[in-house]
């Protein structure tokens, strides 16, 4: 069984290496990225390589694009991408567009044990799926 391959997005380093300390440790893959423009070059790379994403976990506020315009950016190349978009400012509108993309918002602060949880239910199961549930 392939592992879920998640992209975590965050200006803040301690934060970043918080997030994907805690998925590794649950078996997701997971690669990382300092900002917005960063993680589209991933994303670009994922693409045009055999390792591509399963899973965007992005904070709100980020330097250069922002968590949301890096969500539409990547909807712009035609990629399906699921999200996890952490904000320590929830808004209904906010909550709704995530909801209809098949993402959801993780409010700040948040323990480890809170974003697995809503990892798990984003990509509809554990750190590794079949082939039939990730296409």
């Amino acid at each position: 069984m392939k592992r879920y391959h998640i992209l975590v997005v965050d200006d803040e380093e301690t934060t970043l290496r918080s997030m994907a300390m805690a998925l590794e440790k649950a078996g997701y893959e997971v690669s990382e990225a300092p900002d917005g423009t960063a993680a589209l070059e991933k994303v670009k790379e994922a693409q045009a390589g055999e390792s591509q994403f399963d899973l965007l976990v992005s904070d709100i506020g980020l330097p250069t694009i922002s968590g949301l315009e890096l969500l539409s950016r990547i909807e712009d190349m035609g990629i399906h991408l699921p999200s996890l978009i952490i904000t320590g400012q929830v808004d209904e509108e906010l909550v709704t567009r995530l909801e209809e993309k098949g993402g959801l918002v993780l409010p700040k602060p948040f323990p480890g044990s809170h974003l697995l949880e809503l990892v798990e239910q984003v990509l509809g199961g554990s750190a590794s799926g079949s082939e039939e549930q990730q296409q």
